[in-house]
């Protein structure tokens, strides 16, 4: 619910009545904070804030409907339409901001607004590490790809469902695994990643820990230097010196960097439990892209430190009595969600 409180402030030549809504939880938000924008943001930025916060939440979006209800989504998008009135006009804008001051000094318990972006922050959390490096991925994410939307969308319906679950049980790491190789695991975890961060706006790490046959670096543009997975787990490099940012997103990678045979033994070492516990201090979500559960001995390693198992399964490929002697060989109680990669849905060819 809202808390309304009416402050008014007259300026040089005429008066203004400001309604500041706040959230009455510890959550609340400011019009600053709607729109996930700085106090700062050009008028260029603001439109295109309001676009992208009403496509997140308008009717055409079914991947909120397990977090909103009907009349939660109406309390959301008029509150974001008021933001947007308010902040894409000058005076107003004015008046606003300066409503906003008098409440900080009224109110000790005032949530001031967000001065830094998502990587702004994380950078300055980690500032004794060094430059976190910048790369781009090879393969357009989903979400960009127009002649096939219902894909992405289904990606976004994929992040509804773990964020339900993470507000629910307060899940962060989820290993995304496949009863063999060959169904996908790994682009699915490009996916996934790209959605949460880039559409919904989380800081999300991606750690590569199929160390007999890592491939995530393939996927990005740039070269194989540098520490990754298999050197902090060896005890030979930081956690956060091994990260590398998807360019303008809140996603980071650790790639494996380097093969690993006896991978069973380094995932079995404690050293794996600490990092993630280091990293869940940082990221909102920690996905592992791990190895195939077939014929490996991993995967029942790696299921006993995270959240929960995705198991991705390709259409038309993977034999049922396969997948069911998969899950039975490791803690299937722990499997919560299945990924059907590559179905052919009537008029559509998407993923989920």
């Amino acid at each position: 619910m809202l808390a309304e409180a009416v402050v008014k402030r007259t300026a040089p030549g005429h008066g203004a009545v400001i309604k500041v809504y706040v959230m009455s939880n510890k959550n609340r938000k400011n019009f600053y904070d709607l729109l996930d924008i700085m106090p700062d943001a050009t008028a260029e930025e603001v439109d295109a804030a309001f676009k992208r916060a009403k496509a997140t939440y308008g009717e055409s979006s079914v991947a909120l409907y397990s977090l909103y209800s009907d009349d939660e989504k109406d309390i959301i998008l008029e509150e974001i339409n008021e933001a947007y009135a308010t902040l894409s006009h000058e005076s107003k804008r004015e008046a606003y901001d300066a409503a906003l001051s008098v409440a900080a000094q009224e109110d000790s318990n005032y949530v001031p607004p967000r001065a830094t972006t998502t990587a702004d922050t994380f950078k300055k959390d980690v500032e004794v590490h060094q430059l976190i490096p910048q790369v781009s991925l090879k393969m357009p994410p989903v979400t960009m790809d127009e002649q096939n939307p219902l894909i992405g969308e289904q990606y976004r319906v994929l992040y509804t469902k773990l964020e339900h679950l993470s507000l629910k049980n307060s899940y962060k790491c989820f290993a995304i695994t496949s009863s063999v190789k060959g169904e996908g695991k790994t682009v699915t975890s490009l996916n996934i990643g790209y959605v949460m961060a880039n559409d919904f706006r989380k800081k999300v790490l991606i750690v590569e820990c199929d160390l007999r046959r890592p491939t995530l670096i393939s996927y990005l543009n740039i070269q194989n230097t540098g520490t990754g997975t298999v050197d902090v787990l060896n005890g030979e490099a930081d956690p956060m010196n091994s990260l590398i940012q998807v360019e303008e997103t809140g996603l980071y990678i650790m790639p494996a960097r380097k093969h690993q045979e006896n991978s069973t033994k380094l995932l079995g070492s404690q050293r794996l439990s600490n990092m993630i516990k280091i990293l869940k201090s940082q990221f909102d979500y920690i996905l592992l892209d791990s190895p195939p559960i077939m014929p490996l001995a991993d995967m029942g390693i790696i299921s006993r430190v995270v959240d929960g198992l995705i198991l991705v399964v390709r259409a038309g490929k993977t034999p049922k009595d396969i997948v069911t002697k998969a899950t039975a060989s490791i803690n299937n109680s722990n499997i919560i969600g299945t990924v059907l990669n590559g179905a052919d849905m009537p008029m559509k060819n998407y993923y989920y």
